[in-house]
């Protein structure tokens, strides 16, 4: 077997020490660990079968002949232990691993921590380098506090109490949810509940919730809840209403923000675009705000909404003179 880059050597002798720390261990089940595939990993093994720092019998890796059952290592010739990483190797596993911890309720999250703090007892001062280490751990308390409130409600089936600021009414006061599933979107938390005030589901952002605690109401079956579709978390897909909207063809980014379905580019260059809302009063301050690169097309119930916000809004400005000019 043929080997031409650094990466294939440093793969087949971290096999060693694995096999050695998993005896017993198959190779389906050193593929599930590795993310290596199982038939490579066979053709690894035999390579290192006949590899050593010599040609005599004991200075050869010394194993049972390799096979899918499992792989019986005798002699390791030293080789007892991982590879060490690079310095931008290991800030890099810090980078995700502190990802996955802030992933709320992630399995197995007790080793995902264990391993980033060995990473960061290794590395020192030294993960800073690539990443702030310490910075992101610190910046996010009231957000991990709250998660791990609502997970613990998850678990418990009780009802949480929050005072919660909607970007959605504009306003600031006490929800009291029905918890259902938390989850990452596009690097925020979120979770996915019953608001018992309208019995409706609804999304409530993580960092929006303050003074997040749970009670000792008991809250409804988890059977009862809408299914939870990654690809599709705030059921946008479900909405009712679709505006009909085109976009400045510089401020496409917003796509990646908002839920927009993209068309073809007009004569002018706009780009034709869909988007779905269920409030109003949340969609006309939002066209309002980006007038100067939305243009609503429909349905012409919104467009008379939206108009009549901006008559609304212009008309305060012309009652106080005094604020509508500078100095």
């Amino acid at each position: 077997m043929k080997v031409s880059h650094l990466s294939d050597v440093v793969r087949m002798l971290n096999l060693i020490p694995y096999f050695e720390q998993h005896p017993g261990y198959s190779l389906m089940e050193a593929s599930r660990d590795l993310g290596i595939d199982a038939q490579q990993l066979l053709k690894d093994l035999h390579c290192l079968w006949c590899c050593g720092p010599g040609d005599m019998h004991g200075e050869l890796v010394d194993m049972e002949k390799p096979s899918y059952h499992g792989v019986l290592i005798h002699d390791d010739q030293g080789l007892d232990r991982a590879l060490r990483l690079t310095r931008v190797e290991a800030a890099a596993l810090l980078l995700i691993l502190e990802q996955l911890e802030a992933i709320p309720d992630i399995e197995n999250r007790q080793a995902v921590v264990s391993a980033a703090e060995k990473l960061r007892s290794i590395m020192g001062v030294k993960a800073g380098v690539v990443y702030d280490s310490d910075a992101a751990r610190t910046t996010n308390s009231d957000e991990e506090h709250a998660t791990s409130v609502i997970a613990e409600a998850i678990r418990r089936r009780v009802l949480i109490r929050c005072d919660y600021v909607s970007a959605r009414s504009n306003t600031r006061r006490e929800r009291v949810v029905d918890p259902h599933h938390l989850f990452s979107r596009e690097g925020q938390t979120y979770l996915s509940g019953l608001d018992t005030e309208t019995g409706e589901e609804r999304s409530f952002r993580i960092d929006r919730m303050e003074s997040v605690r749970a009670t000792e109401e008991a809250a409804g079956p988890l059977t009862g809840a809408r299914d939870f579709d990654p690809s599709d978390p705030f059921h946008f897909q479900e909405s009712p209403e679709w505006a009909d909207i085109e976009l400045h063809p510089q401020a496409t980014w917003m796509a990646d923000y908002w839920p927009m379905e993209l068309g073809q580019a007009s004569e002018d260059g706009w780009i034709t675009a869909q988007m779905p809302w269920s409030s109003s009063a949340w969609m006309c301050r939002f066209l309002l705000e980006h007038s100067d690169r939305i243009h609503l097309i429909g349905p012409e119930s919104l467009r008379a909404q939206v108009a009549e916000r901006a008559r609304s809004a212009l008309g305060s400005y012309a009652a106080c003179p005094q604020h509508s000019k500078k100095g």
